[in-house]
Order: C-alpha cells, then sequence, then structure tokens
C-alpha cells in the first residue's frame, strides 16, 4: 500500500482541536508578563518606592498563580484518572476536596491581603 503525504481528516480535526485548545492557553500564559510590563510601565512614573512595590506585589502575584496551577495540574491529572478507570465516585470525591483546597488558599490570601 503506498503512503499518501497529506494527513487524514481524522488528524486533521485533531490538529484543529489542538489549536483551538492550545491558543487561549498560550495567550493566557502570556498575558502575566505582559501585565507586569505594563504595571512597570505605569508605576515607573510614581517614582522608585511605588516601582518597589509593584515589584514586590508581582513576585507574591506570580507565586500565588504558581500554586494555583499545580493545584490544577495535579486535581485533573488525578481526577482523569479516577474517572478513566471508572472510579466516578473517588473521582468526584477528590473534585470535592480540591475545591476546598482551592477556597482555604483564596481565604488565606484574603486574610493576608487584610494585614
Amino acid at each position: 500500500a503506498a503512503l499518501s503525504a497529506a494527513p487524514d481528516a481524522a488528524g486533521a480535526d485533531d490538529d484543529a482541536e489542538i489549536r483551538a485548545i492550545a491558543g487561549p492557553a498560550l495567550l493566557a500564559t502570556l498575558a502575566d508578563p505582559f501585565l507586569s510590563v505594563v504595571d512597570t510601565a505605569w508605576v515607573s512614573r510614581l517614582g522608585t518606592t511605588a516601582l518597589g512595590a509593584v515589584a514586590a506585589s508581582s513576585e507574591i502575584f506570580t507565586l500565588s498563580i504558581a500554586v494555583c496551577l499545580a493545584l490544577r495540574e495535579a486535581a485533573s491529572s488525578t481526577i482523569a484518572r479516577l474517572a478513566a478507570q471508572g472510579r466516578w465516585a473517588e473521582a468526584e470525591a477528590h473534585g470535592a476536596k480540591t475545591l476546598v483546597v482551592a477556597a482555604c488558599v483564596g481565604l488565606a490570601r484574603r486574610c493576608a491581603r487584610a494585614l
């Protein structure tokens, strides 16, 4: 049988789905550094003290985003594995626990901000 250089229709559909997901994910990943640059450009007009405060808050914001992303990745892979194994009750329980942890992290951030 001869090999065709053209991708099959199923492969093209998969590529389109991957691009549809990857595009927004890439933009979301690039948004944080872009916003930091915009913050720096605007706040730099206020002086070095204000610029130092933005730099510190930007680092804390980036750290909190990293923690949230790690929680999301750990939860989604575990829930996907449990669901693929047909262990729906465990997947739902893990999802509920993840939501509780996320809510606690959010409340802790809110309390820390109030200080």
